[in-house]
Order: C-alpha cells, then sequence, then structure tokens
C-alpha cells in the first residue's frame, strides 16, 4: 500500500454528493426495516420486552412491580412510543426500525469524510443486508437502543473540537446504552481512560453518573442486583468448564469455523477478520480508527461475558466491524484502483450470497430460527396469529380480567391483565431455586404455584399452546374446573367454569 495518509478531510464531508448519498441511504434504510419490521416472525423474548412496555403505561415500574431481568429505560421509551402511536406489536417494531435506520445513518457519518461517497453506500447495503443484523435489529430487544446511544457518544467523540457540552453529553450516551443492556456500563471506563481529551474534563463522567445512579429510584440495591446478574447467574446450571465449551462453540460458529442451522455464510468472518486488519494497521496512526475499534471488539469481549451466550448477541458488533471494513477498502482503493474495484465486487457477491435464504427464513418458514426451529412453528410466530390470539382475547374476557399465560407477548395489544409473576416467561428457570420470600420480592411465581392456582380456581382465564397442555397443567385445569372456550392458530384459552 502506498503512504498515502487518510484524514477526515480528504472527502468532503458536506458536498453535495455526499448529502445526497445520506439522504437516499437513510430512506432506503428505513423503508427496509419497517418491511422487515412487518414481517420477521416474532422472537420469544419480544414478549416479555413488550408486555413490559404495556405495563409501564398502565402503571407498572419495573423491578417494584414486576421482574425484568434487564436495565430498566428499554420499556420506558417503547412505552412512550406506544402511549403516541398505539399499543400493538407492529408499532412498536416500528419503533426499532426508525432505530435501526439511525445505525445505519450514524455509520455512514461516521465513514463522512474518511471515504468515497460510493462506499458509504456500499455501507450502507452491508448493514442492511447482513443476517446479524435484520433479523435483530427489527425486533424488541436490547440490541438498536444500546447500539444507537453508543453510536451517538461516539460521533460527539471524534468531533475535532471538543467542549464541556459535548463530553458531557457523550458520557450521557454511553450510560444510557447501558441503562438498556448492562455491560455496555463497561464503555464509561474504558472510553475515560483510554482518550486523553476525556480525562481532561469532568463533564463526560458527570454526564454518565446521572443515569447511572437514577436506577437505584426503582428498586433497592439487591433487587436489582437480582433482577440485572443475580438472575442470570442462577439459570444456568453449566459448570465451569462447560461453559467455556459452549463459549468456543460460539466462537467457532462467529468465524465460520462450524457450521450452524442459526447462521449462513461467510459474512460475521469477513466483517471481523477484515477489522482486525484494520486495527494491526491503522490502531496507531488514526484516533478514529482508534475509537471504533475499541467498540468493536469491546462489544465483542462483553458478548462473551453472559453464561450462556448466543450467536445474536454479538449483532451488536456488526456496525463497528463494517466501518473498519470500508475503512481498509478506501485504503486498498487508495493504493490501487484496479485492485480495490476488485476486492469490492468479489466482497459484495459473497457477502450477499446468503440474504435471500436468511430473509425466507427470518420472515416465512422459520427454519433454524432461534425459538421456532421448524416450518410447522412458523405461524405459531407470526404478527397474524398474534393478533388474532389478542382478538380471541378480547372478544372472550372482559376489560382488566386476570389471565393467566404461559408466554407475556399473547396479551400486548389487550387491556387485559397478565397473573402477577408470570410477566417473563423465563421465571419457571429459577423461581424453584428461590425461597417463597424471595418470589414474593422479585415478583416471580413457580410453575407449581401456577398449577395450586388453577386447581383453586383463583385465575379466571388461562392461556396457551395446545403442545404445553400436558399431564401437569392439564390435570390441574380438570381439578379446578376450567372449560376451552376458544383458540387461535395453536394457542388455546381456557376459562373457570
Amino acid at each position: 500500500m502506498s503512504n498515502h495518509y487518510i484524514t477526515s478531510s480528504t472527502y468532503q464531508k458536506d458536498g453535495r454528493t455526499t448529502l445526497f448519498v445520506l439522504i437516499v441511504a437513510s430512506l432506503l434504510l428505513l423503508f427496509c426495516f419497517s418491511w422487515l419490521a412487518s414481517h420477521r416472525l416474532i422472537a420469544r423474548d419480544e414478549g416479555f420486552y413488550t408486555l413490559a412496555s404495556q405495563l409501564i403505561l398502565q402503571g407498572g415500574v419495573p423491578y417494584r412491580d414486576f421482574f425484568y431481568p434487564q436495565m430498566p429505560l428499554l420499556p420506558y421509551l417503547y412505552g412512550l412510543w406506544s402511549y403516541v402511536w398505539g399499543e400493538s406489536y407492529l408499532t412498536m417494531r416500528y419503533f426499532s426500525a426508525l432505530i435501526a435506520s439511525g445505525i445505519g445513518l450514524q455509520i455512514l457519518l461516521m465513514l463522512r469524510g474518511y471515504v468515497r461517497p460510493s462506499l458509504l453506500l456500499l455501507a450502507g447495503l452491508l448493514f442492511a443486508t447482513s443476517n446479524f443484523v435484520f433479523p435483530w435489529y427489527a425486533t424488541v430487544q436490547t440490541y438498536v437502543l444500546p447500539v444507537f446511544f453508543l453510536n451517538a457518544a461516539l460521533l460527539l467523540l471524534l468531533r475535532e473540537e471538543q467542549t464541556g457540552t459535548t463530553l458531557f453529553l457523550s458520557g450521557l450516551f454511553v450510560a444510557l446504552a447501558g441503562m438498556v443492556r448492562l455491560y455496555f456500563v463497561g464503555f464509561i471506563p474504558l472510553i475515560f481512560f483510554l482518550c486523553p481529551r476525556v480525562r481532561r474534563s469532568r463533564g463526560y463522567l458527570a454526564g454518565a453518573l446521572i443515569p447511572l445512579l437514577s436506577v437505584f429510584l426503582f428498586a433497592s440495591g439487591e433487587v436489582l442486583w437480582f433482577n440485572n446478574i443475580g438472575y442470570h447467574l442462577l439459570r444456568s446450571d453449566s459448570s465451569f468448564s462447560q461453559a467455556l465449551g459452549q463459549k468456543w462453540h460460539i466462537l467457532e460458529v462467529l468465524l465460520g469455523l462450524r457450521e450452524s442451522v442459526k447462521f449462513d455464510g461467510w459474512q460475521y468472518p469477513i466483517l471481523f477478520f477484515a477489522a482486525v486488519l484494520c486495527a494491526i494497521f491503522y490502531v496507531r496512526k488514526e484516533a478514529f480508527v482508534r475509537l471504533v475499534a475499541l467498540a468493536g471488539f469491546g462489544l465483542f469481549a462483553m458478548s462473551l461475558m453472559p453464561s450462556p451466550v448466543y450467536v445474536q448477541y454479538f449483532c451488536v458488533t456488526v456496525p463497528y466491524f463494517i466501518v473498519l471494513l470500508i475503512f481498509v477498502l478506501e485504503r486498498i482503493l487508495c493504493s490501487s484502483k484496479f485492485v480495490g474495484i476488485v476486492s469490492t465486487i468479489v466482497l459484495a457477491c459473497v457477502y450477499l450470497l446468503p440474504v435471500r435464504a436468511d430473509l425466507h427464513r427470518y420472515t416465512v418458514s422459520g427454519e433454524g430460527v432461534i425459538g421456532i426451529n421448524h416450518q410447522r412453528n412458523a405461524s405459531t410466530w407470526s404478527l397474524k396469529t398474534q393478533r388474532e390470539v389478542v382478538a380471541m382475547i378480547v372478544s372472550n374476557t372482559e376489560l382488566g380480567d386476570q389471565v393467566a399465560s404461559l408466554w407475556p407477548g399473547h396479551l400486548v395489544g389487550s387491556r387485559q391483565i397478565i397473573t402477577p409473576g408470570l410477566e417473563n416467561h423465563f421465571g419457571f428457570l429459577v423461581a424453584d431455586k428461590l425461597t417463597e420470600n424471595e418470589r414474593r420480592e422479585y415478583h416471580l411465581l413457580s410453575k407449581a404455584e401456577l398449577l395450586e392456582k388453577l386447581k383453586k380456581k383463583e385465575v379466571p382465564y388461562f392461556l396457551s399452546w395446545k403442545r404445553m397442555i400436558r399431564s401437569g397443567f392439564k390435570q390441574a385445569l380438570n381439578e379446578g374446573g376450567y372449560r376451552k372456550i376458544a383458540s387461535a392458530d395453536e394457542v388455546l384459552l381456557y376459562a373457570a367454569r
């Protein structure tokens, strides 16, 4: 490569072509993610995130009134959006689509001035077609919001002129990312110690501390610990060696060393190794690369921390690896236009190969999709079926009736009340490991307690998938005198006689 050195002034940041690319890319990204929001099959975790947002509108408070195993900001933001646009899966999904489009624009803003406009378009294309992005960024989960906030902080820190206000806001945005997903809090000290300009100002830490201290308004330290950390430690029964083995398995899948039905193609390995290459050659020369690499590889390491760890956790690293890949392509084009063009075409062809098949899996067939697995389950997890279930509940119950639902997402969009302790379908995993007093304090219901409630006819309605009505629940429903009054797809509604 030549010794030509790219600075942020190599290309005009506000040139007409660049501005045109930013506008067109933003509109296309918004269209793509809006389409995905309305077609992507439901992810199981969306059930408790969307219900938590609905509970906020009903006056509920995370931790104090219901179990919520994350930091508390997400349900407030989605709840506010729902207050304006209506309570439903689709309206909340559209908020995710808007934030995802914003992340795409942030990627282009980071690269603006460093790369030619054509590569800005390529960055937007790689982002929208990543099988680590479109399956997860259009859902209601803790992926898009923290990435958006962290990107906002990075864009402020990349400004050539820093003021006390920009440093305060950058600290605030990093903390807001941590208020959605806890491990993003790790960037507060990372950025503080690794960025000299940040260390010289108190504004950054002041901005970061305000949101973090506010979390203690929600509950006591013990309750906060359980919801955000204790629960996650308790739900895993793996030994240390088993946990390490599972993390190694995930790493092999991520780096293309092991086949997986859940993720296909070479997209992530391409992004990861290109980011490694960029870091090796340019992290000492370019502050821009240094900061983006810190975010990307920092998140990569943090995503390995939970146990068990899942492949989709690493979707938060993709925006940063795309930025680093595009930077490398710009350097290649500066060195040899022919080599750069050929490299870009080959990369794009390989990268785009799995897109069609992955789109079909996540929007139609459900084959290999986490939580769905087989095509026979796809219709059960469609937005259409969820709307049918809500209509069934509303037409067969009265406003404010209590419903014991084994999956909280079935009640999103209705005004019925879920049985306390069932706000999160993962609660059964740890409830039996807690004492009765602890279950009350953390708002969890064990399976045995729910069965007892059904036997005593303490809940007027019970909602579940047909396949879940096995010996334990079937016996409890019979003893309680419940009868099936309605069904939608595989979902059955029972009422006490």
